[in-house]
């Protein structure tokens, strides 16, 4: 179970994923470099702008 297109990072089982209309249903079809995060939370949360994933 991977995430992203470039590192090829481990997502493991309960990590947290944000709801929303991202454009891969789960991390693990995720195709986002790194650099492809958003701010929520006034800053204080990071996620996956192609899947949702918590980056933080």
């Amino acid at each position: 179970m991977y995430h992203g297109s470039d590192t090829r990072g481990w997502v493991y089982p309960g990590r947290t994923v944000v709801e929303g209309d991202w454009p891969a249903a789960i991390p693990e079809h995720c195709t986002a470099t790194d650099s492809d995060t958003q701010t929520l939370a006034g800053g204080l949360v990071i996620v996956c702008t192609g899947c949702g994933l918590d980056c933080t």
